[in-house]
């Protein structure tokens, strides 16, 4: 039976008076992460891919971020991933879907991934029988899928390799099911979503993007899946910066080292070490050719005099990875124009290769090396760094697959081919090469990623551990800057909001500053109760990470450190900063305007209400349930969103109504509130039964742009914005903790905030935007930038 449910309200803007409305515009989840689901059932929440070996699906980086990448390079190949966030979503009850592809796959018949839809509770009433109405069949699982190839052949866009195309499945014919090849279902196969929804009811349980069997060779991407004004965006994991200096590499004895297959490395008690052969040299230098797109002042510089010479690093502490485990391979070239290029074997100038050394377990080898060079992936460019994806790349070869011993083509392979011919091969290592039969060339690269890690080359004199010691000079114009009044404090009020308030049996404070000449910062933290106070511990320490000892060298002209504090902590959980389950019963009397009618005692239910998604960030969907009414009967939901000024109600009108299903109950999933949000439901002509809370953390972005040597403009959004503006901080993550270099102040109206900073040396920092709790939010925290300045 499908589950009636009113239509989805329109979205409406945050009023002034704080009663509860929903945020318009569309909400963006970003995806960095999907795990595998192992052979077990994918789970409700978040992603998880399943694949049919050898296909692969991972994100892939690219200019954007990065995109799902999908290889399918067997006929019995196939690789997906999917999502329940969506799931008690109706089919009818679907407004928007889109997604983008790209493909890869050169050929006569391109391939892009589908969308797929998982339906559960799945009703179908065939045509009428001339007799008249026939019976609705039994509720059944189906999968809906539409499929970019059959919009081209009924004479929709054709698919183009190599080109970013949007899809809208909700109005282009290419729906079918594999569970409808013969009408089954009602509907004619590949129609428009219309056609299927006339002959077909259901509830979405997952939804997921596929490249599936019978498309061998097929390499395709697909990013931005949008569903109902969510779009899931699938972006990299930003990698761990590592610097590499002179000192963290074992030197190669001069002259005849020998290859690859020795023991050089297996011999330095050291992470990297160098492999020369002849007159082959590869040395950490300063180098003043990098622009903006590397942002660094050294790289490692190879050269090979003679077309015998070698030279190549390693880094050993991959030995013994499986070669499955090894997914993302990035590196930067140089090529400068005076350079001479190899004159050897090969057609283009030639730039230092990646090198992956392994045991590969196969065709009774005992050792192999894989090598990627960037002139089989493109064109090669003079005095400009490139940065190439080799793992994304065809191009793959080794000496020792002579005859393709190894099973994936020599010179045209796929990463995704190299491990599926190779499932049991161990990593010896992972390095950088200039090979021999290339007399006088010489090459620069830099900022190797493996897998999350990024490597940096670097001169021992810009080791970033004494960098971050130096802290940058304030080059902001006044009226960038937060005024000293708002700079004293986090948040213009600290105390908790009605939603988010709590018991007050334990209590905390901190203060902390860091002014430009050398202080000490102080924490304090005191607590009773249940839990031993450990809400004034967590304060005091916040206090003291915000505004310890710093150099007076270090600090920014024009910043000063900021106290926070706090009061009516929940017993157990933190301070200032803490994101602890807020307490409905302690919050204050709320005005009512919306009582209801009175009931015969006993004669009607108290209908509950759930938080599924208890904390949210702002604007996010956040899902509520509410319990208890009697079936079929309808039920109202009533809420408000807190505002600054502690003022907000209920109001008279529902936010909200549906009617209850056979269980008594219905889910709301179309709430996306801006700030801390108190939420109560009741059936019409009945009591309310008790509010629940959902806890909205503040919405922050952060960006950070060069603009001359040495001079870095920081800047960023907040969600939602407000009167006065929103003061954020910016920190410094340092191994000692999380250190406040500066405050701004968000503009009022659209929430931007920016300030400019002039470092005295180069060298690599790291930094955060946070926001403490007021009385619409809950703490907020940016995305960690990494910065490399020169």
């Amino acid at each position: 039976m499908r589950r009636p449910v009113v239509a989805l309200l329109a979205a409406v803007a945050l009023v002034a008076s704080g009663s509860f409305a929903l945020a318009g515009g569309s909400d963006t989840v970003v995806v960095t992460a999907i795990p595998p689901a192992g052979g077990q059932p994918c789970p409700v929440a978040g992603w998880c891919s399943e694949v049919v070996t050898p296909g692969t699906v991972t994100i892939d980086p690219d200019t954007r971020g990065g995109q799902l990448l999908f290889t399918t390079p067997t006929t019995e190949a196939k690789a997906s991933v999917s999502t329940g966030e969506q799931a008690g979503t109706l089919l009818d009850d679907v407004a928007s879907l889109s997604y983008v592809t790209t493909s890869d796959t050169p050929t006569a018949t391109v391939t892009v991934p589908s969308l797929y839809l998982e339906l559960g509770g799945v009703v179908t009433t065939p045509p009428a029988a001339p007799s008249g109405d026939t019976p609705a069949l039994p509720a059944r699982h189906v999968t809906l899928v539409f499929e970019p190839y059959y919009v081209t052949s009924g004479g929709g866009p054709a698919l183009r390799a190599g080109e970013r195309q949007t899809w809208d499945p909700m109005t282009q014919a290419a729906w079918w099911s594999p569970q409808n090849k013969n009408r089954e279902l009602g509907f004619d196969q590949y129609t428009t979503l219309d056609d299927v929804r006339a002959s077909l009811r259901g509830v979405v349980d997952r939804i997921g993007l596929s490249q599936g069997t019978g498309q061998p060779g097929a390499v395709a991407r697909a990013d931005r899946l949008e569903i109902n004004g969510t779009t899931y965006d699938f972006d990299v994991k930003s990698p761990t910066d590592q610097t590499v200096t002179p000192a963290d590499i074992t030197p190669a004895t001069d002259g005849a080292v020998g290859t690859a297959e020795d023991d050089t490395c297996a011999r330095s008690s050291r992470t990297w070490c160098e492999n020369q052969i002849g007159a082959g040299r590869v040395q950490i230098e300063q180098d003043r050719t990098f622009g903006d797109d590397v942002r660094r002042a050294a790289a490692l510089t190879f050269s090979t005099p003679g077309g015998g010479d070698k030279a190549a690093v390693f880094n050993r502490s991959y030995d013994g990875t499986p070669l499955s485990d090894l997914h993302v391979l990035r590196y930067s070239t140089y090529r400068a124009s005076g350079d001479v290029p190899g004159a050897g074997e090969l057609p283009d100038p030639y730039l230092p290769s990646i090198n992956v050394p392994i045991t590969p377990n196969k065709a009774d080898r005992s050792f192999a090396t894989l090598v990627w060079e960037p002139f089989r992936s493109g064109p090669v460019q003079a005095d400009a760094w490139q940065r190439w994806t080799p793992t994304t790349a065809g191009g793959w070869w080794a000496p020792q697959n002579t005859g393709d011993a190894l099973g994936f083509p020599q010179f045209t392979a796929t990463w995704a081919q190299v491990q599926a011919a190779l499932p049991d091969a161990v990593l010896r290592g992972v390095g950088l090469n200039q090979g021999r039969n290339n007399p006088g060339a010489a090459g620069r690269a830099d900022l190797l990623q493996v897998n999350d890690t990024l490597f940096d080359f670097e001169p021992d004199q810009n080791d970033p551990a004494a960098v971050l010691d130096h802290l940058p000079t304030d080059d902001t114009s006044p009226s960038q800057s937060a005024s000293p009044a708002a700079s004293s404090s986090a948040s213009p009020s600290a105390s908790a909001s009605p939603m988010v308030s709590a018991s007050p049996s334990a209590s905390a404070s901190a203060t902390g500053s860091a002014s430009p000449s050398a202080s000490t910062g102080t924490g304090s933290g005191s607590g009773s109760g249940p839990s031993s106070g450990s809400g004034g511990s967590s304060g005091g320490s916040s206090g003291g990470s915000s505004g310890g000892p710093t150099p007076a060298s270090s600090a920014p002209s024009g910043s000063s450190g900021g106290s926070q504090s706090a009061s009516s902590a929940p017993s157990g959980s933190s301070g200032v900063g803490s994101q602890g389950s807020p307490d409905p019963a302690s919050s204050p009397t709320e005005t009512d305007s919306a009582s209801p009618s009175s009931s015969p005692a006993g004669s009607c239910p108290t209908a509950q209400v759930h938080i599924d998604t208890p904390t949210i960030n702002a604007t996010g969907v956040a899902v509520a349930t509410v319990y208890g009414a009697a079936p079929g009967s309808r039920v109202e939901l009533f809420g408000y969103s807190q505002n600054h000024r502690q003022t907000a109600t209920y109001g008279s009108a529902p936010v909200r109504t549906a009617v209850a299903d056979d269980n008594g109950a219905v889910t709301f999933t179309d709430l996306r509130p801006s700030a801390n949000t108190r939420l109560k439901a009741r059936q019409v002509g009945c009591g309310f039964g008790e509010s629940a809370v959902i806890s909205v953390r503040t919405q922050l972005a952060l960006t950070v742009t060069r603009t001359a040597a040495r001079t870095y403009r920081f800047a960023g959004d907040t969600v939602p914005a407000r009167d006065g503006g929103l003061i954020v901080g910016i920190y410094r993550i340092t191994p000692n903790g999380e250190q406040l270099v500066a405050q701004a102040r968000a503009d009022q109206v659209n929430g931007e905030w920016s300030r400019v900073f002039r470092f005295s040396s180069n060298g690599t920092a790291r930094y955060v935007i946070k926001t403490g709790r007021d009385a619409q939010n809950i703490p907020g925290r940016s995305n960690t930038r990494t910065l490399r300045i020169f």
